[in-house]
């Protein structure tokens, strides 16, 4: 597989799963668990945003990676030291 597929993939896979917890926010208030105190939504709803908005920008960005010309320069942004 090449390496621009493979970039293209993974940057797919991180735009659906960032998407997946913001529509998990907007429509799961219903199956939280009425014992939970106020400031536990908080905490939880707050970082699921955070980890959401992560998700979508590294998504993003391994997409617009994909598409760099320079064999070379693709090979230092994708190797993992």
């Amino acid at each position: 597989m090449k390496l621009k597929n493979i970039l293209k993939t993974t940057g797919s896979l991180h735009i659906l799963l960032g998407l997946l917890i913001i529509f998990l926010l907007i429509f799961s208030v219903e199956t939280i668990p009425g014992n939970a105190s106020s400031e536990t939504l908080l905490l939880v709803r707050g970082t699921a945003d955070v980890v959401a908005a992560s998700n979508l920008g590294i998504g993003f960005l391994l997409i617009i990676c994909s598409s760099i010309k320079d064999k070379k320069s693709l090979k230092k942004f994708y190797q993992v030291n």
